[in-house]
């Protein structure tokens, strides 16, 4: 449906893939379908998106703050089965003029994230969307990674 869109091309010569270029990236991304959820770059300090690697820019929160009882503690959900690795940390969106709010999650600082599409009226809606699309993405990373470590077997 979409073309990849390749930003650094690693087939050219060093001297021409520096020329022009003013901060680092994607290396190369395809668009994802419409309503598929919105990919970003996290800020290297606080819970805020990158100005120079994040085409979007919206207030973010920690979806925990607006949780209570246990689900509030979950502080993220592990992408491999060692738990030693990256965890997917559930936040939530506001957009402007009181719109709503956008689940998704992070990575971590200076890490990659996604934000989902669809609005939700009130923060609490939101956060545990979050938390259930981070448990989500988590679960099938794992997947993704154990396919992956059979095939390397093989």
């Amino acid at each position: 449906m979409f073309e990849e869109i390749v930003m650094i091309d690693y087939r050219k010569p060093l001297r021409e893939r520096l020329q022009g270029r003013k901060v680092c990236g994607p290396y190369r991304w395809m668009p994802t379908k419409p309503m598929g959820g919105r990919g970003f770059y996290m800020a290297q300090t606080g819970i805020a998106m990158d100005r120079a690697g994040s085409s979007i820019r919206l207030r973010l929160e920690s979806a925990n703050e607006h949780l209570s009882g246990r689900l509030r503690y979950t502080l993220g959900y592990y992408c491999d089965n060692d738990s030693d690795g990256y965890t997917l940390k559930p936040i939530i969106a506001r957009l402007p003029n009181n719109r709503g709010f956008l689940p998704g999650w992070t990575m971590g600082a200076g890490m990659c994230g996604s934000i989902e599409t669809h609005a939700y009226e009130d923060a609490l809606s939101a956060a545990l969307a979050a938390h259930s699309m981070a448990e989500y993405d988590a679960e099938e990373s794992r997947r993704a990674n154990y396919e992956y470590q059979l095939t390397e077997e093989n």
